[in-house]
């Protein structure tokens, strides 16, 4: 993006988020033109134009640099309302605003929301369920499920921070025990209950409304403090524009703001109290006639920069369901199969909410929760399943990793592909442990070979291989 399309952003921005106009229209020019300037003059200028820079960290050193002690505060003191430093402040939160919301465009767009990992048995399933995480967090291909080297470092954190929950479905989970139902209590008495579910896209839903952008006044203590209070330490003045001159804070009291009026004369105070209500109020109702000029003054220096932008980062949530195709989607899910769409999720177009029938609440599915679930191929119970879920998840099939598998287990799985399919094939994952090989045949291979033929002779069908 060239200078001019960012400046042009910016004073977009500017529009929609500050309310007053002075000296707003300043920041732009300070960026632009004055800041580089200066930089130049003292041959430390990186950028022609400020506008040309994203690089946040730069900007918040050069912003220290303007503040009360740095070695550019006598020429941010020297303009209306230090207008330099006040420019760089906005045009960091406009950074850090459209960056994060960048990011959280193409972490919640390019990757499906609801996925599951289906394959014989042994192929990794549940395992690889760390590293899906990781990858749907660094927003990769999920191509790179098939990397036995990729680094599951995010799937750590997405623990740590509480953002996980795994699950396994069974023929006796019920709508009760995924969403809500009543249940008996310790005492006897019979309470609501919430649901694993229901439980973990609240929480997702509470991150998701608090990654909103919003606007907050900041606090009168927090901003008089590093606008007036820090800018007059150390015996420097703070110059406050009025409407036809001006005046210079010299010190700060516990109650009383002191001041000189431009033409020389001294030993004039503000109350700081007052300034307190005068803000915190968005007017000056409290004092006309006499030290008005001077309140309304300082009133207005403050207010241009008291609104701070807060943005909660936008982060994932995820419910691992072990054997999906165990459990009653139907039954399970309910009402809320439909609410997995991703067009149906909360902050989306056709976004959905449905009346819970035991709580009466309204229940939506946030953007930010993605639903992983395993699927064994070989169980064939998967035929019940597949149309309600075929539509709205998106199959990732797994295959065993044949660098892992002895020789004749190769020539094994040829036969089971030819005689039985595919979605029979032995896995690699029995063959990775502390394990021989001699035990795994006997004691997981032959037995599972046997329910894969049952009533036939697996000794003559893999002669010699077992």
């Amino acid at each position: 993006m060239s200078a001019i399309e960012q400046e042009e952003k910016f004073k977009i921005w500017l529009k929609n988020k500050v309310i007053t106009n002075s000296p707003v229209s300043q920041y732009p020019n300070m960026l632009r033109d004055r800041l580089p300037k200066k930089l130049t003059q003292l041959n430390q200028s990186l950028y022609q134009n400020l506008f040309e820079c994203t690089d946040i960290t730069y900007l918040e050193k050069l912003q220290v640099r303007l503040l009360n002690g740095g070695d550019l505060h006598p020429f941010n003191r020297d303009i209306q309302n230090s207008a330099p430093s006040a420019a760089i402040g906005k045009y960091i939160e406009f950074l850090k605003e459209i960056t994060l919301d960048t990011k959280s465009s193409q972490i919640m767009n390019n990757l499906p929301k609801n996925i599951i990992l289906y394959g014989p048995p042994g192929v990794g399933k549940t395992y690889s369920h760390k590293k899906l995480i990781s990858i749907l967090e660094n927003g990769d291909s999920l191509d790179e499920l098939e990397n036995s080297k990729y680094k599951t470092l995010s799937f750590d954190t997405v623990k740590t921070e509480g953002r996980y929950q795994f699950l396994t479905f069974h023929q006796s989970y019920s709508y009760e025990d995924f969403v809500e139902g009543f249940r008996p209590n310790e005492e006897g008495n019979i309470h609501l209950e919430k649901g694993i579910f229901r439980d973990i896209a609240k929480i997702a839903k509470t991150n998701q409304e608090a990654s909103t952008t919003k606007e907050i006044k900041r606090d009168f203590s927090e901003l008089f403090r590093a606008l007036i209070v820090d800018q007059v330490s150390d015996g420097e003045r703070l110059s406050i524009q009025m409407k036809r001159s001006r005046f210079h804070i010299t010190e700060i009291t516990d109650k009383s703001i002191l001041f000189d009026k431009d033409t020389g004369e001294s030993k004039h105070s503000l109350s700081i109290n007052t300034l307190r209500k005068m803000y915190e109020n968005g007017r000056n109702n409290h004092i006309i006639g006499g030290l008005q000029p001077y309140y309304d003054a300082l009133l207005e220096y403050l207010s241009e920069n008291e609104k701070e932008i807060r943005t909660d980062e936008l982060k994932n949530y995820y419910l691992i369901i072990d054997e999906i195709n165990r459990g009653n989607i139907s039954k399970i899910f309910g009402e809320l199969i439909t609410l997995l769409e991703e067009d149906k999720r909360l902050g989306e177009d056709n976004e959905l909410m449905v009346t819970l029938p035991y709580s009466k609440e309204q229940f939506g599915v946030p953007k930010n929760l993605y639903i992983i679930g395993t699927m064994n191929t070989a169980d064939k119970s998967i035929a019940l399943v597949d149309i309600a879920l075929r539509r709205r998840f998106t199959f990732v099939r797994m295959e065993p990793i044949e660098e892992f598998l002895p020789e004749n287990v190769k020539k094994i799985n040829a036969i089971i592909k030819e005689r039985r399919g595919a979605d029979y094939l032995i896995g690699h994952a029995y063959f990775i442990g502390n394990h021989d090989n001699e035990f795994v045949m006997k004691y997981k291979i032959c037995p599972l070979l046997e329910e894969y033929f049952y009533g036939e002779d697996i000794e003559t069908i893999f002669e010699g291989l077992i």
